[in-house]
């Protein structure tokens, strides 16, 4: 068995145990061989260095202490590793898929062939020896890689001591006869294993460093932006709030004089149900004057009547007045013939002569009496008449006032209502308005609180 011992001066001793088959005293079980001495530090400075065209990476392999007779080693290594790789490696996608953490990125983003074609290449890169661009290349390409695919960078870095505790053993194993070889070939493997997890660590880091710079990045440009957007949501939540606190004051004013035209409305309405009460009672008493006056009429025709025959008697007394009168002309010849005997006679017939031309001159006064009576009465009747006619075209015009007014009125009747919605709408409207200054001053608050903010970031 042998067991590898590196001190702190980097010292490399190896030493060899060997049981003994048969024992020859019975105090001795082991046989020691000879220590061979160990490297120096003059051997190791003298050997050659690494030079590539990185200058950084030229300080890490000179502090690494890794010479050009450890690239020699592993390209004369390559063979028999690339021989036991296939069988590492398959050992190692096991351990790889037993551990759900690796194995949630691996399936996700790749597969169990391809993981080990990626295996094969850095093995068969790694001891090329070729420390050219693309071998410096390829490790970033896999820090880029590890960094896009997400696996955290410890996971990343146990995968190259898995490497190592599956590697190491074989070397140990294959150079086990050659202490020398072996102690150059593990500082080799180790040493540049090292080197490529640092360089894709780095790799890793500066991609992570890039996103988060770029998140910062746009962080503090989200938080520009952000600061620009409160700034103008600000002034436009007071531009709103000022706007709603204008429009509710004009939506008050608005109800107000909805509320007076609403109480005007009310008053028309009042008025019209008046006016057509009213008019339904003029239009009665038009109807009841024209009745009246259609009794008129017929107590004036009546009159008429009585004033015609009044005439017809005033003339057949006219008639008899003038008989009477020619009798008493006669009477007073006839006395005067008789003489003296005749003589009161005579005195009688001049009396009733006169009673004759009295009645007679009465009678004509009654004749022209009626005659003017008779005239006025027909310009009544005419102007009765004239009344009746205008009395219906008066109860006509009523009644189209009246369906007018109450035309006007079922008009006035469905403002008020309307007035009435407007008026709840309105109210409805102004609490909104309200609701939305107090959402505009809470907004307001809160963009200044994220003003704030901005600005302390």
């Amino acid at each position: 068995m042998y067991n590898i011992i590196i001190n702190n001066r980097l010292k490399l001793y190896i030493i060899k145990e060997r049981t003994v088959s048969s024992m020859k005293c019975p105090f001795s079980l082991f046989r020691k061989t000879t220590v061979p001495n160990p490297l120096s530090h003059q051997d190791m400075r003298l050997s050659k260095s690494i030079t590539v065209n990185n200058a950084q990476i030229n300080a890490k392999l000179s502090y690494m202490n890794l010479k050009q007779e450890h690239i020699e080693v592993l390209q004369k290594l390559k063979p028999s590793v690339l021989e036991m790789a296939d069988k590492i490696f398959e050992t190692i996608l096991d351990t790889v898929f037993e551990t759900t953490i690796i194995q949630e990125v691996a399936n996700q983003h790749s597969s169990r062939q391809r993981l080990k074609s990626v295996f094969m290449h850095y093995i068969e890169t790694l001891f090329s020896g070729k420390l050219d661009d693309s071998y410096f290349r390829y490790r970033k390409q896999i820090g880029n890689k590890h960094n896009q695919v997400t696996l955290p960078i410890d996971w990343f870095l146990a995968t190259y001591q898995t490497i190592n505790s599956y590697l190491i053993p074989q070397l140990v194993e294959t150079l086990k006869d050659d202490p020398k070889e072996l102690s150059t070939a593990l500082l080799a493997v180790t040493g540049f294993i090292n080197l490529d997890s640092q360089i894709i660590a780095e790799e890793y880091l500066n991609a992570r460093m890039s996103v988060i710079e770029n998140l910062l990045s746009e962080q503090k440009q989200t938080q520009s932006e952000l600061l620009e957007m409160s700034q103008q949501i600000a002034a436009s939540i007071q531009q709103t709030e000022s706007a709603s606190v204008d429009t509710c004051q004009k939506a008050q004013k608005v109800i107000e004089e909805t509320d007076n035209t609403l109480y005007s409305s009310k008053q028309l309405f009042h008025l019209t149900e008046q006016s057509i009460e009213n008019m339904c009672k003029t239009e009665e008493k038009i109807l009841e004057l024209r009745t009246d006056i259609s009794d008129m009429v017929n107590e004036v025709e009546e009159l008429s009547t009585l004033l015609r025959r009044v005439i017809n008697m005033s003339k057949d007394i006219e008639g008899i007045t003038n008989q009477t009168n020619l009798l008493a002309l006669n009477a007073s010849i006839e006395a005067a013939r008789a003489g003296e005997h005749g003589r009161g006679f005579s005195v009688v017939a001049n009396e009733v002569r006169k009673l004759a031309e009295a009645t007679k001159q009465t009678n004509s006064i009654i004749s022209q009496l009626v005659a003017e009576s008779t005239g006025s009465m027909q310009h009544i009747e005419e102007r009765l008449n004239r009344m009746t006619y205008s009395a219906e075209d008066t109860v006509g015009s009523v009644k189209e006032v009246q369906v007018e007014l109450q035309r006007t009125n079922n008009e006035v009747k469905y403002y008020i209502e309307m007035f009435g919605n407007n008026k709840r709408d309105l109210d409805l409207i102004v609490t909104s308005i309200q609701e939305v200054s107090m959402a505009t001053s809470s907004l307001s608050q809160l963009a200044i609180h994220m003003n704030l903010r901005a600005e302390r970031k």
